[in-house]
């Protein structure tokens, strides 16, 4: 008892304040400091949950009111959640376990497909919220825009959710993925909700649009309290204020928890202080770590398919390897990744096992072969400089950007013959690269995930290491 009360103190005085006043009036019953505690980007990192609920359960013992959102991805990025069956159930159930109240869609909500997204959002003890998504003809059921929170006190926060549709109209996942689903502009969206400041005592937007896009939904929209944001993984540790409007985000990976303290001025409104908890080290919470321990306990992952002499570090190194997965695979002249489908930083020297591919390439995205020209190429691999703002990764050929236009060289630097090449890459990047294209993509079969798994099998079969 003694450590507890300790370490009680330790969270609930050290953290550092900024602070900004809400444009409303206080509610008549507000006498008591009232706290929003946030996340983002959580990405199935199951394993700091057993901190994060320690931490959360010592700030609501000592305060009554409390509450807890999510401002969006919280699948895509474990392995034991991802290809757990059903997708996302661990998540979810730590999500109910802890008490979280809210979660804004993030783009990676939609991963699995809209039919497990409507079996996630069921088993929820919270509801899940988008203001700019409107059901045209899909899987998806019908979501609210903003929802209503209260704490115990009376005081009513209304919470406004906003997704990022920014390039080709949809979030940054498959557009397979969304058929059905037409997403609007958030900002243009967000001034159609002004009524919320006077519906409630605190109006805060819940968003998945990034750093820079919740910079300027605060700026074109002053009636907002506070913007609780998500999908840029920054972490602002006192926030960022805009005009009157601050702007939070806590990272990603469950690394921090964000703490908004909001309490009465000395002028009758509300003051909003923004902190940071840092979960990467701390007591836990000893049943929520034996519910993650049996959640992480599946050998199948654990299967060791490859040793490495030397690490692969970065996008460079990681991009080489799935590329020559997908060339020899898919029995093609070239190999393409887009870089934003590698979702680790590096596999470090040793035993690479099942569940680090799995990390690496989780989306189950299907490796098709397309044959294409000289010119097709040079589209998509432009368009992923250009209009996506990623270097196309490749095995097999290699290419420059120079003023404006690319240049194609074989593996040893010379000129790369005008012909016809067989192409393979995933599917995400057949569907959402604009590239020019004549013929139509042919499925090899197998996932990119299991391309690299035979891959890096067939070279331990043959006493190869992968450099």
């Amino acid at each position: 008892m003694k450590n507890l009360t300790i370490k009680l103190t330790f969270y609930l005085l050290i953290f550092l304040s900024f602070s900004c006043q809400s444009n409303k009036n206080q509610s008549s019953s507000e006498n008591t400091e009232m706290i929003i505690l946030h996340t983002n980007d959580m990405h199935a990192k199951i394993d700091n949950f057993p901190r994060l609920a320690f931490v959360v359960d010592s700030i609501r013992s000592t305060n009554p009111n409390v509450i807890l959102v999510s401002a969006g991805d919280l699948f895509s990025g474990n392995v034991y959640v991802d290809q757990y069956e059903p997708k996302g159930k661990p998540i979810i159930d730590l999500m109910n376990e802890v008490g979280f109240e809210l979660n804004v869609l993030g783009n990676h909500e939609f991963d699995y497909g809209q039919n497990i997204l409507n079996d996630r959002i069921a088993q929820a003890n919270f509801p899940m919220v988008c203001a700019n998504l409107r059901n045209i003809n899909a899987e998806l059921k019908p979501m609210k825009a903003y929802e209503y929170l209260t704490f115990s006190n009376g005081t009513k926060v209304a919470f406004l959710g906003l997704l990022e549709a920014f390039v080709d109209s949809i979030p940054s996942c498959h557009p397979n993925k969304v058929h059905g689903l037409k997403f609007d502009n958030p900002l243009e969206v967000a001034s159609d909700y002004a009524f919320l400041q006077d519906s409630a005592d605190l109006y805060i937007a819940l968003s998945h649009m990034g750093y820079e896009y919740d910079l300027k939904l605060a700026e074109n929209n002053p009636e907002i309290d506070a913007v609780i944001g998500g999908h840029s993984h920054t972490k602002l540790d006192t926030g960022e204020w805009v005009n009157s409007v601050l702007v939070t985000q806590t990272g990603s990976y469950v690394k921090d928890l964000g703490v908004l303290r909001i309490k009465p001025g000395k002028t009758g409104k509300y003051e909003i202080k923004s902190e940071m908890i840092s979960l990467s080290n701390g007591t836990e919470d000893r049943q929520i770590r034996e519910k993650v321990t049996s959640y992480i306990e599946n050998p199948y992952f654990k299967e060791k398919i490859h040793e490495l002499d030397l690490a692969l570090n970065g996008d460079d190194d990681l991009g080489r390897l799935m590329t020559d997965a997908f060339r020899v695979q898919g029995n093609a002249d070239f190999g393409m990744q887009n870089s934003g489908g590698i979702r680790v930083k590096s596999f470090d020297a040793g035993a690479v096992t099942i569940g680090d591919v799995f990390a690496l390439d989780p989306f189950g995205n299907d490796l098709l072969v397309l044959e294409m020209t000289n010119e097709e190429i040079k589209s998509l691999i432009m368009n992923g400089y250009k209009d996506r703002g990623e270097k196309v990764k490749v095995s097999g050929l290699e290419y420059e950007i120079k003023e404006g236009k690319v240049n194609l060289f074989d593996t040893e630097g010379n000129t790369m013959p005008e012909k016809r090449y067989k192409v393979a890459m995933n599917d995400y990047m057949y569907n959402a690269f604009e590239f020019d294209h004549v013929n139509s993509a042919k499925a090899s079969g197998i996932t990119t995930t299991e391309a690299l798994i035979i891959y890096l099998k067939s070279l331990s079969e043959i006493g190869v290491r992968y450099n």
